[in-house]
């Protein structure tokens, strides 16, 4: 597999940013569009990679943690005016996979049977954190594909969700993101995301 740097990391998480904004663009503004929903099935894989690699390579994974929960907190609010229910964004999602990650790390598996019913308040529950763990427990390209492939269908035929069946194009990206580096300020990410989270809001009520 190809060695992760920063730059080419930047890249990654920029089309996934990008597939996120175009996803929720059509998920509030423009349901009626499924070519925006398509196109947004590429962001969660992408997110969840990367939390998988940065965990790993992180030198604090503790003030890793600390950012994703500030961060996680201040976009509650924007995703509760979209959503308008109680589950947990995103970020709360990957919390819970990195305290996953950490338990397995640590062999303190019993921490499981607490983190399995949190998945059931955060965004994407269990395919969420079972996604960002496939990328950390397994190393071999086939491997990593062939589980999230697996868990996609599952969680497709559950939810009768087609449309997920989209989101393992998000592979391509991954494995090939080396061939493209780029530069951004360290916390672009952090505040893009609540912020296009207001910004879509606001065009909603304001202009719809």
């Amino acid at each position: 597999m190809q060695i992760i740097t920063k730059e080419n990391s930047n890249f990654l998480k920029l089309i996934g940013a990008l597939s996120m904004l175009i996803d929720h663009i059509g998920a509030f503004l423009y349901p009626q569009y499924i070519i925006f929903r398509i196109i947004g099935r590429i962001s969660f894989p992408l997110f969840a990679y990367q939390i998988s690699v940065s965990y790993q390579a992180t030198s604090s994974k503790s003030r890793y943690l600390r950012r994703l929960i500030t961060f996680g907190i201040i976009s509650q609010y924007p995703y509760y005016l979209l959503h308008r229910g109680y589950t947990l964004n995103i970020l709360f999602t990957f919390i819970l996979a990195i305290w996953a990650m950490w338990a397995y790390e640590k062999k303190k598996y019993w921490q499981f049977f607490i983190i399995g019913p949190l998945s059931l308040f955060v965004d994407y529950g269990i395919y969420g954190i079972l996604t960002t763990l496939g990328f950390y427990w397994f190393h071999k390209i086939w491997q990593q594909s062939f589980f999230f492939i697996f868990i996609t269908a599952i969680y497709a035929a559950y939810y009768r969700a087609i449309i997920q069946w989209y989101s393992p194009l998000a592979l391509i990206l991954v494995y090939k993101c080396h061939y493209f580096k780029i530069k951004l300020p360290k916390y672009f990410f952090y505040i893009f995301y609540p912020a296009h989270l207001y910004l879509i809001y606001l065009i909603k009520i304001y202009l719809y």
